[in-house]
């Protein structure tokens, strides 16, 4: 268990005064790094609610390297379950996860055209 973080200090640098509110600043943003952090496969995700984040957890299960799966082996996942490995971690303040699951819903929504546009494409280039 973690400690309780001290007030978080505003874009200014002053901590904020109880009762007063201040204007958001909206600033772009400039991605660094990106190419650094490695991208991992994830089939499943846990989430829960911890310490007033938001923890998302994201594994990997694979299925048995059998091409066809005994009976030993089904009784063995039956009764221990199959293993799933972590490969992250992310908290997100829940203010935050608001935005996150609106950006999710457009994209689910253009799913669909983004893959038949990434598929012409694919064609295109091979031909």
């Amino acid at each position: 268990m973690t400690t309780p973080r001290r007030q978080r200090r505003s874009a200014t640098g002053q901590s904020r005064a109880k009762g007063v509110e201040q204007e958001p600043i909206r600033i772009l943003l400039r991605w660094e790094g990106i190419d650094d952090v490695p991208i991992l496969m994830a089939n499943q995700i846990f989430v829960r609610y911890q310490e007033g984040q938001v923890i998302l957890t994201f594994g990997q299960a694979l299925p048995p390297y059998e091409l066809q799966i005994r009976e030993e082996t089904m009784a063995r996942l039956q009764r221990e379950g199959a293993p799933c490995r972590a490969v992250a971690q992310v908290a997100i303040a829940p203010v935050k996860l608001k935005g996150v699951i609106r950006v999710l819903n457009e994209i689910q929504g253009r799913i669909n055209g983004l893959a038949e546009q990434e598929a012409k494409d694919v064609t295109e280039t091979e031909s």
